[in-house]
């Protein structure tokens, strides 16, 4: 009988450690996966759509204004590749088209802000 119960007891400790080392082995594989330059390069790409979004949704109401912006938001643009420089690929903006007439980004010339 206490043979039974030693059986039963080693059993569930194997089932145990062999349960700990697979954890410690998917924990471990994902914090390199975090860690790694992959993770890295999509947030850079996550922060430089971010800045063309927010770009592309001001609406310059006079070439002045459009000017600024694009100088403002080229600077933040560039300002990704400052921050993750690890990545092989550039931080790179292309200035948007003011329309004209207080109508904001011409359709042909939005502003861009992209890794290259």
């Amino acid at each position: 009988m206490v043979l039974g119960w030693l059986l039963v007891v080693a059993a569930v400790a194997g089932l145990a450690a062999v349960a700990v080392v697979l954890v410690v082995g998917v924990v471990g594989s994902s914090a390199q996966g975090v860690a790694s330059h992959s993770a890295r390069q999509e947030a850079a790409e996550s922060a430089v759509e971010a800045v063309e979004r927010r770009w592309r949704g001001e609406a310059p109401v006079s070439a002045e204004d459009a000017d600024r912006l694009n100088r403002l938001y080229a600077a933040r643009c560039r300002r990704v590749g400052i921050l993750y420089p690890d990545i092989p690929l550039e931080a790179a903006s292309k200035a948007g088209v003011y329309s004209g007439a207080g109508r904001g980004w011409d359709d042909g010339g939005l502003p861009v802000c992209t890794l290259v």
